[in-house]
């Protein structure tokens, strides 16, 4: 992740991407890099914000392919004081930031994958209907479905999301929560329906990466197994094709 405690973009050197692309091609890795959040803002009607952040991700999409990752992940921003005065401005402030970004990543090889974001009042996108509604102007964008974020837009929220977005999903956040925000707990602690998240996912045909956002090593290894058993409960009441 491009974040801190993680590393900031511009501190990656040479030496480290050299040995990143060595790891990936020798254990066989599927590497993807989460783009920074923090600071950013691809909405923002300040036009140095917005080429900063453009900037940020260019590099992004210059420091995956050169690793040897596929799959970049963004959010969509979040509306600022000035920006609330025009919200209709938003989808155009977006495409100008993230249209030569797209360029880049399909030149390079890279898919771009759009996070949805948990409730916030300042979100510029969260259900499934305005990721949809980006997602129909820009063809070459994709979905990180986090399912964790989407549960916090209410009990039926990860489910509904799972179902309406699985078409364009490329890859799946998992953690937990009570659904009053995105707290990242274990697994089974929360009250994400997970079973019925993954059986829609699979119904609609998906078969990416489950990356489960864990804590530490322990959650981990738990979440794993939680995953693991929600998957094979819903493949097991999922029709083959």
């Amino acid at each position: 992740m491009g974040e801190a405690p993680h590393f900031f973009v511009d501190a990656v050197d040479q030496a480290t991407v050299a040995d990143v692309r060595r790891l990936v091609a020798s254990e066989g890795l599927r590497l993807g890099l989460h783009a920074p959040l923090s600071d950013t803002n691809p909405v923002s009607p300040n036009p140095g914000i917005r080429h900063e952040t453009r900037r940020q991700l260019l590099r992004c999409v210059e420091l995956l392919a050169a690793m040897g990752g596929t799959a970049m992940v963004v959010h969509f921003g979040y509306k600022c004081p000035f920006g609330l005065l025009d919200p209709s401005r938003l989808p155009d402030l977006f495409a100008d930031s993230v249209g030569p970004v797209l360029e880049r990543a399909r030149a390079a090889g890279v898919r771009v994958l759009l996070e949805n974001n948990p409730r916030f009042p300042l979100a510029f996108v969260q259900d499934a209907e305005e990721v949809l509604a980006v997602l129909a102007r820009h063809p070459d964008l994709a979905v990180c479905l986090d399912v964790a974020h989407a549960h916090t837009l209410g009990p039926d929220g990860a489910r509904a999301a799972a179902a309406a977005l699985a078409p364009r999903v490329e890859s799946v956040h998992v953690s937990d929560n009570a659904g009053d925000r995105d707290s990242h707990l274990p697994l089974g602690e929360g009250s994400l329906p997970l079973v019925p998240v993954v059986a829609a996912l699979e119904a609609a045909g998906y078969r990416g990466p489950y990356i489960l956002e864990s804590k530490d090593a322990a959650a981990a290894e738990g979440d794993r197994v939680r995953l693991t058993q929600a998957l094979e409960a819903a493949q097991g009441a999922t029709p083959a094709p």
